[in-house]
C-alpha cells in the first residue's frame, strides 16, 4: 500500500507527469518512513523539536507544533476546512498556526549571521491576502468558491517546509501537508482541492516554478499564490536579526530596507495592464528608528554601501537607479516567475507594468514587459546582469526552454 506522501506525490504526477523527485529527497522519504515521521532539520540530522529548542524557541509554541517524539501534533480535516467561507478559514487558520509561523523565521534566521528575510506571520499573511484578492478578481461571480480557500490555504502555509530545510523547501511543504491534512479523499472535489493545495506549495518555490514549461496548466490558485509570494518586498520583510551592520553587504536586506511598500493591481476596464509598483523610500520616521538603528543614521536615512555612495557622489547616479539595478538582478526570477503567472492567469492582460517609485524626489522608473516578448526581455537583462555567469543560472534554462 502506498504511504501518504506516495500517493499525494502520485496525485501530483497525474497532473504533471514530468516530476520527479531529487536523489536527497527521496533519502529524506525513506528515513521519514522508518523513522515513523520523527520530525528532523535536514541540514543537521537531528530532531526538529531538538532543533527548535536549541534556538530557544519558547516550549509553548514548540509544543503547539510537535509532539515530545518529533511527530506534527496538528490534524486538520480537510473537507471540514472548505466547508468554511474564505474569510473564515483565513482566520482560523492564522489563529492556529501564527506561532507556527513564526518558528519558520526563527528556523531561517538561524542559518545566516545577518538574518533572514522575514517568512513568518506578517509574510504569509499578506501573501495569503494578495492571493484572495486575486482569485476574487480571477472569478468574481463565484463568492466563496473553492479557490479563493484554496488561494488563502496555499498563501498561509506555502513556507511551511522551511521548517525542515531551505533548499527544496517546497517538497518539504508538501510532505508536511501529507501530515497535517486528513480525511482528504472525502469526496472528488475535496482530494482535488487538496492536490491544488499541495500543487501551490511544490511550485511556489523559484526552482521548481521556474522550471516548469507548462505554465497555462498550473491552477489560479497557484497562480494567485506566486504573484503574490513574489511581489511582496518591503521594509517589513527585514529581520529583527538583520538590524546589524554586517547586514547592509546583504543586497537583499538593502533592497527590502529600501521598499516602503509594494502592491500589485489590475486596470479596471479593457487596457489589459498588470502592475507591480514598488515605493522607494530611503529615510525612516524616528518611531521606526529602533526597529533598524545599525541599518540608519542618525538622522533616520539609510546607511548605502560604499559604492552606492561614490557612483552617487562622483558620477551622479541617483540611488534610484542603483536601487533598480540591483533590485532587478537579486530578484530577476521571482519577477520572470510573477511575469508567467500573471499572463497564465489573466489571458487578457497584455502588457505588465513595473514601477519604481521615489515620491520624495518625484523620479519614477518604468518597465513594460509585453506578453509576446517578456521572455526576450528578462534574457536581455539576464545577459546584462549576469554576463559570463548567465548560462550557469537556473533562469537561463528556463526562459531558453521557453523562448
Amino acid at each position: 500500500m502506498p504511504t501518504s506522501f506516495e500517493r499525494a506525490f502520485g496525485l501530483l504526477q497525474h497532473r504533471f507527469p514530468h516530476l520527479t523527485l531529487p536523489g536527497p529527497f527521496l533519502e529524506f522519504i525513506r528515513a521519514q518512513e522508518e523513522n515513523g515521521h520523527t520530525l528532523r532539520r535536514v541540514a543537521t540530522n537531528e530532531s526538529l523539536l531538538e532543533f527548535l529548542t536549541r534556538l530557544e524557541a519558547p516550549a509553548h509554541i514548540i509544543d503547539r507544533l510537535l509532539t515530545p517524539e518529533s511527530r506534527l501534533r496538528p490534524r486538520l480535516d480537510y473537507a471540514a476546512l472548505l466547508r468554511l467561507t474564505p474569510d473564515t478559514l483565513f482566520a482560523y487558520l492564522l489563529d492556529q498556526f501564527a506561532a507556527v509561523f513564526d518558528l519558520q523565521q526563527l528556523t531561517l534566521d538561524s542559518e545566516t549571521v545577518t538574518g533572514f528575510n522575514a517568512h513568518g506571520s506578517p509574510h504569509v499573511s499578506n501573501v495569503a491576502r494578495n492571493a484572495l484578492a486575486l482569485a476574487r478578481g480571477f472569478d468574481p461571480l463565484s463568492a466563496n468558491g473553492t479557490l479563493e480557500k484554496e488561494a488563502v490555504i496555499g498563501g498561509l502555509l506555502h513556507d511551511m517546509g522551511n521548517l525542515l530545510g531551505r533548499k527544496l523547501h517546497g517538497l518539504y511543504g508538501v510532505y508536511l501537508m501529507t501530515q497535517l491534512f486528513t480525511n482528504v479523499d472525502a469526496d472528488p472535489q475535496t482530494l482535488d482541492s487538496y492536490v491544488t493545495a499541495l500543487e501551490v506549495t511544490l511550485f511556489h518555490e523559484v526552482e521548481f516554478g521556474s522550471e516548469h514549461a507548462l505554465f497555462a496548466r498550473l491552477n489560479p490558485a497557484t497562480l494567485a499564490v506566486i504573484i503574490a509570494d513574489k511581489t511582496d518586498v518591503s521594509f517589513r520583510r527585514v529581520s529583527a536579526k538583520s538590524n546589524v551592520s554586517e547586514a547592509m553587504r546583504d543586497a537583499h536586506v538593502l533592497v527590502n530596507l529600501l521598499v516602503a511598500d509594494s502592491a500589485i493591481s489590475r486596470d479596471a476596464g479593457p487596457s489589459g495592464r498588470f502592475n507591480w509598483r514598488v515605493d522607494f523610500r530611503s529615510k525612516f520616521d524616528l518611531e521606526q528608528f529602533d526597529l533598524f538603528s545599525s541599518l540608519l543614521k542618525a538622522t533616520g536615512r539609510v546607511r548605502y554601501p560604499q559604492e552606492w555612495t561614490a557612483l552617487y557622489e562622483e558620477s551622479n547616479i541617483e540611488y534610484l537607479f542603483v536601487f533598480q539595478s540591483t533590485f532587478l538582478t537579486i530578484y530577476l526570477s521571482r519577477l520572470y516567475l510573477t511575469l508567467r503567472a500573471v499572463f497564465a492567469m489573466f489571458p487578457s492582460v497584455t502588457e505588465f507594468v513595473f514601477v519604481v517609485d521615489d515620491a520624495e524626489r518625484s523620479v519614477s522608473l518604468t518597465r513594460i514587459f509585453n506578453r509576446s516578448t517578456y521572455r526576450q526581455q528578462i534574457q536581455t537583462l539576464g545577459k546584462l546582469f549576469y554576463r559570463e555567469n548567465w548560462p550557469n543560472t537556473v533562469l537561463f534554462h528556463a526562459v531558453g526552454r521557453d523562448l
